[in-house]
């Protein structure tokens, strides 16, 4: 079963941007990501060659080196220059779109599993953390509150039923088994 593209249009000038041989293989690549991720990466890729421009001016950004990589990466986690400061897991899908234009010119990609550029992000995790919100369990109480209203369409009476089926399946054996201590009145 074929996908509709429509969303997503094939544009003619990628093959020669890519220097592809044939316009099926301009056209695989392009389609080997979705329209959001490309979009994505584009920004990256885009603030990575203003850093280039700025910082290293006369040195062409592609392809990509290990200095030029890490530099760019400090600079970004540190929030200097007109953009802030990233976090790590944002600076890894930065590094993954610098990777994508690699991909795409079907440029060298060993530069992006360097150790130094490893350290870097780990770095940025000792410095800053890794920001992580509490997730907290959805307990019998909080289901039941949920859950309570009447449902007011077929929507809401199946967004009720994969709650409860969401909740049941994730239990335990113990939690929805009982002893006969358990029973009302055996207090």
């Amino acid at each position: 079963m074929a996908v509709s593209i429509q969303s997503n249009p094939f544009p003619s000038w990628f093959q020669g941007l890519v220097a592809a041989p044939t316009q099926a293989w301009a056209m695989f690549v392009w389609y080997g990501l979705k329209k959001g991720t490309r979009d994505g990466y584009k920004s990256a890729q885009q603030q990575y060659e203003d850093y280039v421009h700025d910082y290293f001016p006369g040195t062409n950004p592609w392809p990509a080196t290990e200095t030029l990589i890490c530099a760019f990466a400090a600079h970004r986690l540190e929030g200097l220059g007109p953009y802030a400061r990233l976090k790590g897991t944002s600076l890894e899908g930065y590094i993954s779109g610098l990777r994508s234009y690699h991909v795409d010119h079907m440029l060298p990609v060993g530069v992006f599993t360097s150790e130094t550029l490893k350290h870097i992000v780990k770095g940025s995790y000792e410095i800053y953390g890794r920001a992580k919100r509490p997730r907290f369990p959805i307990t019998r109480e909080i289901l039941g509150r949920i859950t309570e209203d009447e449902p007011q369409s077929i929507d809401d009476l199946n967004l009720d039923a994969a709650y409860l089926l969401s909740f049941a399946a994730f239990l335990r054996i113990r939690e929805i088994t009982y002893n006969s201590d358990d029973e009302p009145g055996s207090e």
